[in-house]
């Protein structure tokens, strides 16, 4: 649940992290309501919650693929100071040059909310 999730983030607003990445099948998911688009999730209760960008699964996505996207992502992003949306840019490029996860469907699923111009500190 997600409520569960923000209890645990630091209650003082300049120790929460500045990119939360929820790679699990379907994350990105919440209840289904008349004239929603499911966006009420962990993305839209961690963005009020005042973290500024997440990085979430929206649908079923495989493992392995995830494992190299979080790998490029954290390469790019940590050890390559590039903002969270170029960061998730070049993992998805990078994920999509390797044969066995060329098919947008390994990594199309991990999209970007928020602020795309999150530096690591």
């Amino acid at each position: 649940r997600a409520d569960i999730l923000v209890q645990r983030l630091p209650s003082d607003a300049s120790n929460r992290p500045l990119v939360v990445l929820l790679a699990a099948c379907s994350a990105g998911v919440g209840p289904r309501r008349l004239g929603d688009s499911g966006a009420s999730d962990f993305s839209g209760v961690l963005l009020g919650s005042g973290v500024p960008t997440v990085l979430i699964a929206s649908e079923r996505i495989d493992r392995d693929a995830v494992v190299a996207f979080v790998m490029a992502f954290s390469e790019q992003y940590v050890g390559g100071g590039q903002t969270a949306a170029r960061a998730t840019l070049l993992a998805r490029q990078g994920v999509a040059s390797q044969p066995a996860f060329s098919h947008p469907h390994f990594w199309s699923p991990l999209q970007l909310f928020g602020w795309s111009g999150t530096q690591v500190r």
